[in-house]
Formats: structure tokens, sequence, C-alpha cells
């Protein structure tokens, strides 16, 4: 994983600045990736994949995020999906409750939708199947709609965003405040150390650009470059007199 593609690392009390009704444990999830290997594909309309998740995993991490404290329903009547089924796509809008160990509420709504099957027949003429008006399994359809509606509500409180959300997705690494300190620490003196080994300013200005901002930034790591600085600048004038005095 290259720099850029770096979680950004934070505390749990960096997390909970903003007052946050979930704990700094349940928020640290919200900002992990999905793994790897429960993220599934699938071909897309127009070329190219779509990621998922599976209904089973998404029950699974809620589960295991709010302790079983939420639940979930359809607010479309089956009614009022037939007839928009009709076009060959259902869809459902869903609410999820999800409750702190405050007894707070939080609710979150969003709308899922499936693709519908029909029942096919034989034409007459051509002898090909070709699809009717009847629906195949419309209660699996609908279950299928109902499952994306969760996945996105549960995405709208923070889970899976890395999925539903990507563009605006950013991976956090929380950790304690002295683990915190102590990576900063040690990514100054590496700062510190590859500075000290540059042959020349060129060199030295070069290791310090490369440096991330936040170490560029600290106050210890400047006063080293200009101490290194001042040296190459006195060695060179030591130089330059050395010359003059062979002439």
């Amino acid at each position: 994983m290259s720099k850029d593609n770096l979680p950004e690392v934070v505390t749990p009390e960096d997390l909970l600045m903003v007052g946050s009704p979930f704990t700094a444990e349940q928020l640290s999830i919200f900002y992990q990736k999905t793994p790897e290997d429960k993220i599934m594909r699938r071909p897309a309309k127009g070329g190219g994949t779509w990621d998922f998740i599976k209904t089973g995993y998404a029950i699974d991490t809620l589960n295991r995020v709010f302790g079983y404290l939420w639940s979930f329903e359809v607010l479309t009547s089956l009614e009022e999906a037939a007839k928009m089924a009709g076009s060959g796509t259902v869809v459902v809008k869903g609410r999820l409750t999800v409750y702190t160990k405050d007894g707070l509420m939080l609710v979150k709504e969003q709308f899922g939708r499936c693709e519908v099957k029909f029942k096919t027949a034989c034409d007459e003429e051509t002898k090909k199947k070709v699809p009717t008006k009847e629906f195949l399994d419309f209660g699996n359809d609908m279950k299928g709609a109902a499952s994306d509606a969760l996945k996105k509500c549960a995405s709208e409180f923070g889970l899976f965003r890395d999925i539903y959300h990507k563009d605006d997705f950013q991976e956090l690494d929380v950790i304690s405040v002295d683990e915190k300190q102590n990576r900063e620490e040690t990514a100054i003196e590496e700062a510190k150390d590859a500075m000290r080994n540059a042959a020349n300013m060129a060199e030295l200005q070069g290791v310090f650009l490369r440096l991330p901002t936040e170490v560029r930034g600290n106050a210890s790591v400047i006063a080293s470059k200009d101490a290194l600085k001042r040296k190459f600048l006195k060695k060179g004038k030591k130089d330059e007199s050395s010359k003059d005095k062979t002439k």
C-alpha cells in the first residue's frame, strides 16, 4: 500500500470530539474498510462491475456494532411495490432504527431496489420463450429490494461507506493517544536521520520536501533542517576559501 493510500491515524478522543452518541469503538468500525473477502461483485449495466455485500454480513455487522439494539422495517406496502414492479423494477423504502446504550433512538431511511423476474411462456409462432407480465416470485423480489434498503440505511450511519459512498470514504486507523504519540516521535526521528544522511544542500532540500506535511511542520524537524543548512553553507564557504588559497 502506498503512503497516499494509508489510513489517517486518529485517537478515540479525536472521534468523540463532535459529541457523538456512539462510542469510540463503534465509530472506529464506521471508518474501517470492508474486508476484501466480504466484498461481492456483479456485472453492472453499461459495463464494469458493482461492488456489494451479502445481507448476512450486513446483519452480522449491525449485531456486532449495536449489540442487537436495532430494528428494520419496510415502509412500502406490497400493493404499492407491485404497481411499480410492472416496469421491471421493484423499489421499496426502508427504515433502520438503532438504539444507544443511553436509550437514544436514531433513525435512517433509504430506498432499495431489485430487478423483477417474470414467468416465461412459449410463443406459438416462434416457439421461443418470452416473458409474461406474471411475477415469477414477487416475494423474493421484495426481499431483494428490502435487503438493498437495509444496507443503504446502514451506510447512512457510516457502515460499509467504502462500498456505497466510495468518493467520500476516508479510512481511519484508530489507536491510543500513547501509540499515536510514539508513531509521531518515530516519524520525526526518522526524518531527522534521513536529513543527516544528505550529502549536500540539494539532497537536504529533496529529503525535506518528500516528508509528510505534518512532519515537515514539526518545530524540531525544521530546526534540524536549518542547522544542517547552516552546516552546508559553512562548509561551502570553507571550500571556497581553500580554493582561493590554492590559486
